[in-house]
């Protein structure tokens, strides 16, 4: 059961419930070389259609997901999951500039029985993995769309005592009000996948259902290709792919 925090965006949208499990392929990656961490107005466009600038790090799966969000990712504590995205931002008067060290969240909720009621706990779980990224900083959209469709790589690994499932995000925190874009539709999510530490599973920590909010994009003008619906101005994330320590693929 996927973990919940409903994101909240200035549009009116419609509210839907996703659940997500994984499939396995063969494949093998490597970790990554770069830096580690533990843990905007709208504008009028005219129908545009933008096209990747960036090729993917060498450590991407290269496999295009088929379902929603990043699934179930397990990481181990030297060999890391490998989670790959590309990224636009849709806004003409200027660019924006992302600190890539902290956009992939890992959140914790469990409720604790007292007497006849169940109280919810929450925490900051980024504090049990290590987050690497195949770079740290990226300056992104504005008047000349620079580097939009950047794809970026993240390796995962948990610390030395670290155990349970968590909720895994991108942008949860952020506030941008970032969309993940589906395979029919943007999505807006609490979380959107679910990451282990250790092979018991315990404690869960993922106790909530995850909510996600859409747009109408009927009436929106901005393309990408191979995307089946147009966006408005705002922050997008593609998932490519992810491998799991084992060294599986993952299509979420």
């Amino acid at each position: 059961m996927l973990a919940v925090a409903i994101a909240v965006v200035v549009i009116a949208a419609s509210l839907t419930v996703v659940i997500a499990y994984s499939d396995e392929r063969n494949s093998k990656v490597s970790a990554l070389p770069t830096t580690s961490s533990s843990s905007s107005s709208s504008v009028s466009e005219s129908s545009t259609s933008y096209s990747t600038v960036s090729s993917p790090p060498a450590e991407c799966p290269g496999r295009q997901s088929s379902g929603f969000g990043f699934g179930f990712v397990t990481t181990g504590p030297t060999s890391p999951a490998v989670i790959c995205v590309q990224l636009y931002y849709y806004n003409s008067v200027a660019p924006l500039t992302i600190n890539l060290t902290s956009v992939l969240s890992i959140q914790a909720v469990q409720y604790i029985p007292n007497g006849s009621v169940d109280y919810p706990r929450s925490f900051n779980g980024a504090s049990n993995f290590t987050i690497t990224t195949s770079q740290t900083q990226l300056v992104i959209g504005g008047p000349t769309n620079e580097n939009e469709g950047t794809t970026v790589a993240f390796a995962i690994t948990y610390k030395a005592g670290a155990s349970g499932i968590y909720e895994l995000g991108l942008f949860s925190s952020s506030g941008l009000g970032a969309y993940m874009l589906g395979a029919q539709e943007p999505e807006s999510c609490g979380a959107y996948g679910e990451i282990l530490a250790g092979s018991s599973g315990l404690p869960n920590y993922a106790q909530e259902q995850v909510g996600c909010i859409t747009f109408d994009t009927s009436s929106a003008s901005i393309a990408i290709p191979g995307i089946p619906y147009q966006l408005i101005p705002g922050t997008y994330f593609q998932i490519l792919g992810l491998t799991n320590s084992s060294g599986i693929e993952v299509l979420p």
